[in-house]
């Protein structure tokens, strides 16, 4: 089998464009599998589900991506703790984020009953060699807990029992992204595409128990963070008072807040193409 690098990028197009016949749709997408996964890869399904199965190779689904997604509370019970968890988390961040500072990051005796009471609203990527890659984590906020936070005056050490509102009543919630990050050494294109697919996919899980996002609200810390929440389409709405930004070339920059909305959600023609089912629950809700 021909490495990746030796398809070329105009049979790439070709085939994109749906001028190529199915068997080299085939070898296309076995390549690309065989030089993700590094090893052999399932036989690849019919030519009318080639598409989606590509999508799932860099959504992280295919087994020979080796990355899995766990949720917090799983990761407890398998001979962790919720104060052991808390350190590893606090301690990828420190590593991955250029400047962080302890009033941007908070402390232990905050986050540990956070990442507990909010258990459901948090996921793990565990590398091919079981190390914590990265993880996210959000905070379902108060009404003027988000207004806050919009206005980039919200501070992480701000997130405590009377600014959250734990998942219970379904319908439309407001959420503050805490973070999205992965450690240094996973920043792969497989590891970044899990890690957002397995987001995606847990607002698509919450859609179907009824809970909708009525704002999602997102500080980005690093040129990473931001590129995704501009990848997602969310609107830049200010600039943090406080927080900055440090780019790889060491300039630093006030970070901004981002900000989406259901109706965006509803609208966004990158998430009908990527996930039509959340989008379809929005425009069903929305009565679009």
């Amino acid at each position: 089998m021909a490495p990746l690098h030796a398809i070329g990028v105009e049979q790439f197009r070709l085939v994109l464009k749906g001028r190529r016949r199915p068997r080299q749709w085939h070898r296309l997408l076995r390549a690309i599998a065989l030089a993700f996964a590094e090893e052999d890869c399932r036989p690849l399904p019919a030519a009318t589900k080639q598409r989606r199965y590509l999508e799932r190779i860099f959504d992280g689904e295919v087994s020979g991506s080796k990355y899995r997604i766990q949720p917090f509370a799983d990761f407890v019970a398998s001979g962790s703790s919720w104060p052991d968890l808390t350190e590893r988390l606090i301690a990828l961040d420190y590593s991955a984020i250029v400047g962080l500072t302890p009033e941007a990051e908070g402390s232990l005796m905050q986050w540990r009953p956070m990442h507990e009471l909010l258990s459901d609203c948090g996921q793990l990527l565990i590398a091919p060699d079981g190390e914590l890659a990265g993880y996210w984590f959000y905070a379902p906020l108060t009404a003027s807990a988000m207004d806050k936070a919009k206005s980039g005056h919200m501070f992480e050490t701000d997130i405590h029992f009377d600014s959250v509102i734990p998942l219970g009543w379904n319908g439309f919630i407001q959420i503050y992204l805490v973070v999205m990050v992965l450690a240094p050494e996973y920043q792969r294109l497989l590891a970044r595409s899990t890690l957002i697919g397995s987001f995606m996919r847990h607002l698509e899980d919450l859609s179907e128990l009824g809970f909708f996002i009525k704002d999602l609200c997102f500080c980005a810390y690093t040129i990473q963070s931001e590129r995704m929440a501009q990848g997602l389409q969310l609107q830049r709405v200010a600039r943090h008072v406080s927080y900055e930004r440090f780019d790889p070339d060491g300039e630093r920059r006030p970070a901004s807040v981002f900000v989406g909305t259901a109706a965006d959600i509803a609208r966004s023609e990158r998430i009908e193409s990527h996930w039509p089912v959340l989008a379809s629950r929005y425009r069903e809700i929305l009565g679009r």
